[in-house]
């Protein structure tokens, strides 16, 4: 094995010896670089001075601070997903809505050779769920949405972490389409429409059906809770749980 300091043996004991405590060093290092980048990281959010990338309808100005998209179409089309929930009082009435008006709705890609553009697209029902969710449309900067859960086959999975327990908020740092209030009865809305909402409904009603079950059951990547799906065979229904995280976040 050779690096910038010599050549080494793996079949000698000193230079096994060595390599280890190379090895050792090197990854505790790795460790304090990661820990001081992410008190930097901390240290930013804490100031609301962290730049995380914006929504569709929101964009960075040249002296770095955010504001309302300038594209009028954009603007309205945001504007029409709030006033129609506050309306209707459904996030799927509302999808719903725009799809029997024929109105489509803004996203701008992320990457690929055409990153930055927008295109116009007939909304779903998890999209406008996370225009409601966002609390960046309200003018608030938060962080500590989502916190890391080791999933049960390895690696990390993000959960939803519930509103009191954001780590910083900071309402009306810039420009939204709706107000920090609105937001948060918007968000109250959406809890009680939801027939499987947060972490703390963990043991929920059984409801009725032949799955044992339901409502109890946790999903083991996420930790949301699963929903009952039915299917048909030879003539008898057959339950099936399904992760409701999309539907109900």
């Amino acid at each position: 094995i050779l690096d910038e300091d010599g050549i080494y043996d793996p079949e000698s004991f000193n230079d096994r010896l060595l390599l280890g405590l190379k090895g050792t060093m090197s990854e505790a290092e790795l460790h304090f670089l990661k820990a001081r980048m992410r008190g930097g990281q901390l240290n930013k959010a804490s100031r609301g001075d962290l730049k995380i990338g914006p929504p569709v309808g929101l964009v960075y100005l040249p002296d770095g601070t955010l504001a309302l998209d300038p594209d009028a179409e954009v603007q309205a089309a945001l504007r029409m997903v709030f006033t129609t929930f506050e309306r209707l009082g459904s996030a799927t009435r509302t999808v719903k809505f725009f799809l029997d008006e024929g109105i489509l709705f803004p996203r701008r890609l992320r990457k690929g050779p055409h990153k930055g553009e927008l295109m116009w697209a007939p909304p779903r029902h998890a999209r406008i769920l996370q225009v409601l969710h966002n609390p960046r449309y309200a003018g608030a900067f938060v962080y500590g949405r989502t916190r890391g859960r080791p999933r049960p086959g390895g690696g990390v999975s993000q959960i939803k972490v519930d509103m009191a327990d954001w780590r910083f908020v900071m309402p009306d740092l810039h420009p939204g389409y709706i107000d920090w209030e609105r937001f948060k009865a918007n968000q109250e809305r959406l809890a009680t429409n939801a027939q499987a909402y947060g972490m703390q409904r963990r043991a929920g009603p059984v409801r009725e059906g032949s799955a044992l079950l339901q409502g109890r059951v946790l999903c083991g990547l996420c930790g949301g809770r699963m929903g009952v799906h039915y299917s048909q065979e030879h003539g008898q229904p057959v339950p099936t749980y399904i992760c409701q995280e999309t539907a109900t976040r």
